[in-house]
């Protein structure tokens, strides 16, 4: 049986989150989260998920955010390794 193959981003989605309401021109303090996402990235986690053979194929920049994706990925799904 073959594969389904993704082809496209992968990315982190940076959000925020105030711990109070924002005061405008000022710091506020709060929480960021920098969830992997990626509309292939995530069809492929679903797939994945639902117990596909699934591979994604997309390109990482030699950086922090490069490595994060990289190991979420070794780490997120049944395969757990990158090909």
């Amino acid at each position: 049986m073959g594969y389904v193959a993704g082809l496209d981003g992968a990315n982190l989605d940076v959000s925020g989150r105030s711990d109070a309401p924002l005061v405008l021109r000022d710091s506020n303090s709060g929480t960021l989260s920098m969830p992997m996402g990626g509309v292939c990235h995530n069809i492929c986690k679903n797939l994945d998920r639902l117990g596909e053979d699934v591979r994604l194929c997309t390109m990482l920049g030699y950086d922090t955010n490069g490595r994060t994706i990289l190991e979420g990925c070794m780490t997120g799904g049944r395969r757990r390794r990158i090909q």
